[in-house]
């Protein structure tokens, strides 16, 4: 599964820069296969705790900013996914 390698990828790569890119992609790809995050909720809570994490580190933000992430409208749309149980 694509979500797979790149997790694989984001513990195996040491570098701050890179391991955002690659976290940025594996947001979008989540963001883009929005049955995948209706499905599985319990995965969905885990990457939206991850990411609010993520978006406390500044430069995380200033990655997110240089490459144009609007990480707030990917929050929302991971939030919108979590169905109330």
């Amino acid at each position: 599964m694509v979500s797979e390698i790149l997790l694989f990828l984001v513990k195996n790569v040491s570098e701050k820069k890179e391991k955002a890119i690659i976290t940025f992609v594996l947001y979008d790809f989540m963001i883009k296969n929005v049955n995948f995050m209706k499905d599985y909720q319990f995965y969905t809570k885990l990457l939206i705790s991850k990411f609010e994490g993520l978006l406390a580190d500044e430069e995380y933000i200033a990655f997110a900013l240089e490459y144009n992430v609007n990480y707030t409208k990917w929050l929302d749309i991971m939030k919108s996914n979590i169905i109330a149980e």
